[in-house]
């Protein structure tokens, strides 16, 4: 199952091809499984599902442009403003998270909730807060990937 949703969210990792030169974008922000169209359309569960895409959807489209004001916040003069700020990474997904997500490093494995990252920090292990923008976008892609639309 988990090989079936990487397949399925490897195109909206995509950003630029192998020259370096790709940069994240809210165009990548709606790639969602059907899965859970699935679940909460057939359990009834109508208004949940359209509150919860509405919501989710916004705070994905925040995460995914190209803001760092977060960044702003991380290395602030201010001791109390860091702290918050890093307290407040540990509840929300703030976009320079997501964007190390989206990023090749030793962080494109971590920060995997665009919306709440205390499923990172709490269940899966994956939290990583950085105080700089990426150096580069978008996972390796194979030669028919990189030219193929």
């Amino acid at each position: 199952m988990q090989q079936l949703f990487k397949i399925g969210h490897r195109p909206h990792h995509f950003s630029g091809t192998n020259d370096g030169k790709g940069e994240i974008s809210v165009t990548q922000t709606f790639v969602e499984y059907s899965l859970f169209w699935f679940i909460c359309l057939y359990l009834g569960l109508t208004e949940i599902f359209l509150f919860g895409t509405a919501f989710k959807g916004l705070w994905a489209a925040h995460n995914h442009v190209n803001w760092n004001y977060d960044l702003f916040f991380l290395n602030h003069r201010w001791v109390w403003v860091r702290k918050t700020i890093y307290g407040l990474c540990h509840v929300l997904t703030f976009p320079t998270q997501h964007h190390h997500h989206h990023a090749r490093g030793k962080n494109s494995a971590k920060n995997m909730c665009n919306l709440l990252s205390i499923y990172d920090w709490l269940v899966s292990g994956t939290l990583a807060i950085e105080s700089s923008r990426p150096n580069q976008y978008g996972w390796k892609q194979s030669p028919q990937e990189e030219h193929n639309i």
